[in-house]
């Protein structure tokens, strides 16, 4: 029994993509002089090497590190973290971010994806010494990490301490009030917790301007603020607790969210039932109202 070798035919468009596919050197030697002294000069370089695993031994690395970019739990600030983000995101091709202990991170290029570097070397040669006059790449990004940061910090330590503060303060200067109205304002204040777009915060904003007092980030990883300062300030304006206990007593929205859901299952059961039934219809278009 014979047999036809198999053949391969290559189509010749194949043949073409493959020889043009880009290929880039490995390291620093095929590279424009000129290049390789400003990276040398420029980046600090990372050498070492990484245990693969008994019987494969270890895998050689080098990358080279962007300056500005490092932040961790105990070192940098938000304008080093920004700068990670901004750099990642206008050069996501190159652009490698290397992870540490106590949550640290910084932005790299590997040695082997220089010359990607290199095809947009001016580009980002202008942003790396840009620094040196400036030290943040973009104002946006780290007006959202800040941002992000306040509202982590809010939710997790100051709105709490916060409506401490806010019920000690009522305590304090309206002691004419009888204990079950501090209850009443203490359940309102609790109930907030859940209200969505949370009204409590938009209280804090409020005696936060008033008292003139700012966030501050002080490290990468957290906003800090003084309650303490805050309330001390403006607890005293008369008008400005007029103002918040206004808005303390006009929120209902939990009662609200109760009402919205009963409505939606009225509204499923009258769909289900069609438009026959004149009770389901009247109690829906009551509780619209």
């Amino acid at each position: 029994m014979s047999s036809t070798p198999y053949e391969y035919r290559f189509d010749p468009e194949e043949i073409k993509a493959l020889v043009n596919i880009p290929r880039g050197p490995i390291g620093l030697a095929d590279l424009p002089l000129e290049f390789v002294e400003w990276v040398k000069e420029n980046l600090t370089k990372e050498a070492g090497s990484t245990y693969l695993g008994l019987g494969r031994g270890f895998e050689e690395w080098i990358m080279w590190q962007v300056p500005g970019t490092s932040w961790g739990d105990y070192g940098g600030s938000t304008v080093d973290r920004a700068n990670m983000l901004a750099i990642k995101k206008m050069f996501p091709e190159f652009i490698t971010i290397r992870h540490g202990s106590y949550h640290s991170e910084w932005a790299v290029i590997e040695e082997e994806n220089l010359w990607l570097m290199h095809q947009k070397f001016d580009e980002f040669k202008d942003v790396i010494e840009g620094l040196e006059n400036y030290p943040l790449i973009d104002e946006d990004t780290h007006s959202d990490l800040e941002m992000e940061l306040q509202n982590e910090s809010w939710s997790d330590y100051y709105r709490k301490e916060f409506k401490e503060a806010l019920l000690k303060s009522y305590t304090n200067h309206l002691d004419q009030m009888g204990e079950e109205e501090i209850d009443l304002i203490s359940d309102k204040l609790d109930g907030m917790e859940t209200a969505e777009g949370d009204p409590l915060y938009t209280i804090f904003r409020e005696w936060q301007e008033l008292a003139n007092e700012y966030w501050v980030c002080e490290d990468a990883v957290s906003a800090y603020i003084s309650i303490e300062n805050i309330v001390k300030d403006v607890e005293n304006d008369e008008d400005l607790w007029n103002r918040t206990l206004d808005k303390i007593y006009d929120d209902d929205s939990s009662v609200q969210q109760t009402a919205e859901s009963l409505v939606n299952s009225l509204l499923a059961v009258e769909l289900k039932c069609g438009q026959d039934d004149p009770w389901v219809t009247a109690l829906v278009k009551q509780l619209l109202l």
